[in-house]
């Protein structure tokens, strides 16, 4: 089988472990089916999409920065340079770059998108002829998320993966709690910061502060 470059869309207000783990374990599942993962990109939303659901946005460069700091460890994974502001999601973004992927890794690269089960059971739709989707399940939406990949048409069944959910620790990390924690003045803060976000990230968010 070929390359694959994983592309994920959201709003990483801020970043935290959950939003690299979902990655890590979508390269593991692609490759133990054979596949060679050759990048993943990590692409931030827009702000007006984050403050549309009433919660303020950290700045575009500040969400980049923080990203750059969560994928240092691992090579092959990076940010958008701010490409998913101007997309609705994983799909459109993967699409658009899907030559330039091509130009990169070799004319039979695909990509596969990767989303949260939240996404999943809010939208209806398939991955576009060619591309993969991977579903990384949430606690409690496993047997949802399986029951709606079913529905698919069987083409589409094929190319849709249904990942489970993280360990309890990483599940629990959630933007919100970051933005928490950060808001109060815990004489463990950085400890928790850093459980929720790693110890750059958490490092970068106290100092901005």
């Amino acid at each position: 089988r070929g390359a694959v470059v994983l592309v994920t869309h959201g709003s990483f207000n801020p970043v935290h472990v959950g939003h690299v783990d979902m990655m890590l374990r979508a390269k593991a599942f692609l490759e133990s089916a054979g596949f060679s993962v050759a990048a993943g990109v990590m692409a931030i939303t827009s702000a007006r999409h984050i403050e549309s659901k009433g919660v303020e946005a950290f700045w575009d460069s500040t969400r980049l920065r923080l990203l750059q700091l969560a994928c240092a460890a691992h090579p092959w994974l990076r940010h958008c340079d701010g490409a998913g502001v101007r997309v609705n999601s994983a799909r459109q973004l993967a699409r658009q770059r899907l030559k330039a992927f091509q130009g990169l890794h070799g004319a039979s690269t695909l990509t596969a998108t990767v989303e949260g089960s939240d996404v999943f059971l809010r939208y209806t739709h398939a991955p576009d002829p060619g591309q993969l989707l991977l579903v990384v399940a949430r606690q409690g939406e496993l047997s949802q998320a399986r029951a709606k990949a079913h529905r698919l048409d069987a083409n589409a069944q094929a190319r849709v993966k249904i990942l489970t959910p993280a360990a309890a620790d990483v599940a629990a990390a959630s933007s919100t709690r970051v933005r928490k924690v950060l808001e109060g003045d815990d004489a463990d803060k950085r400890a928790r910061l850093a459980r929720l976000c790693g110890d750059d990230v958490a490092s970068a968010l106290l100092d901005d502060e």
